[in-house]
């Protein structure tokens, strides 16, 4: 596997899980403005981290605030030590919560500095309503998410495949609640051809044939079911697929938290969004396609 890119357009957390799936020795190599950090990846668990003089998972979780530079994972390389113990899915979650404390106080020296733009009571009741309609929404994903656990072998591969689709199809169904108020929706077309840049396979699912905006769970589990080449291959394309999906409610959710005026609380989504995305990573990496 070999992939390069920027890191405006694919974020760490989901390259780690990219690579994690592989289950194979890679190496990730990340630059900026003169800076450069290394991940080293060995049977879908980070191995061994470092940038500057920090090594280990202090150095995982400073490459986490990285938001921009590019990126290049190279296959077959060996690290050099182990320094890092902690399971993927960890890391990513306390980095997170890491990322989530400093922008707290970063707000709040923003608000007694008095630096927060102040809004209209027209931009404030959007934000509201927005919010409003957001708690519900994450609340749903997160518990269909729970369900990701359920059944083994092909069973589980059903499960997941049928839960990914679910949550694709509510997070469409918000994206056309909120049409009309918002010149950021995008369509399910759309969200897939972006997903499809990173995972070439998502190209095999399309909207259904009416006109809905909508997945068919029916045609992605029988995708599945009918699947005749060699198991390798299966793995390879429903990892893809699945990956796939999941970059959909990244993109999806991503245009909702832009509608927010407030810069505070459209980091609060964010960091909220980050967080159950990366849950949902680890929950969907557990499944064997």
């Amino acid at each position: 596997m070999a992939i390069e890119g920027d890191l405006k357009d694919l974020h760490l957390p989901g390259i780690v899980q990219v690579i994690c799936v592989e289950r194979r020795r890679f190496t990730l190599t990340m630059r900026r403005r003169g800076e450069e950090g290394t991940i080293f990846f060995d049977d879908g668990e980070v191995v061994h981290a470092r940038v500057g003089t920090t090594e280990g998972e202090e150095a995982v979780y400073q490459l986490l605030r990285w938001n921009d530079g590019t990126f290049r994972v190279s296959n077959h390389v060996t690290a050099p030590r182990r320094s890092v113990t902690a399971r993927w899915s960890h890391l990513m979650l306390e980095g997170a919560r890491r990322i989530d404390e400093r922008q707290d106080r970063e707000d709040q020296e923003l608000t007694e500095g008095g630096t927060e733009p102040t809004l209209s009571e027209v931009e404030m009741e959007r934000d509201s309503e927005l919010e409003d309609a957001l708690v519900p929404l994450l609340s749903r994903l997160q518990h269909a998410c729970a369900r990701l656990t359920e059944g083994v072998g092909g069973r589980r591969s059903t499960v997941t495949l049928q839960v990914l689709t679910d949550m694709v199809n509510m997070v469409m169904a918000f994206t056309e609640e909120q049409q009309g108020r918002a010149a950021t929706i995008i369509s399910l077309a759309e969200a897939l051809d972006r997903a499809s840049d990173a995972y070439p396979r998502t190209r095999l699912l399309q909207a259904q044939a009416d006109g809905r905006n909508r997945l068919s769970d029916r045609t992605v589990v029988n995708l599945y079911h009918s699947w005749s080449n060699d198991p390798d291959g299966r793995r390879e394309t429903f990892g893809q697929i699945a990956q796939g999906m999941i970059d959909v409610l990244d993109t999806c959710l991503s245009r909702s938290r832009d509608r927010f005026r407030s810069p505070s609380v459209a980091e609060k989504w964010r960091e909220a969004c980050t967080a159950f995305l990366i849950e949902l990573r680890g929950a969907v990496s557990e499944t064997r396609f």
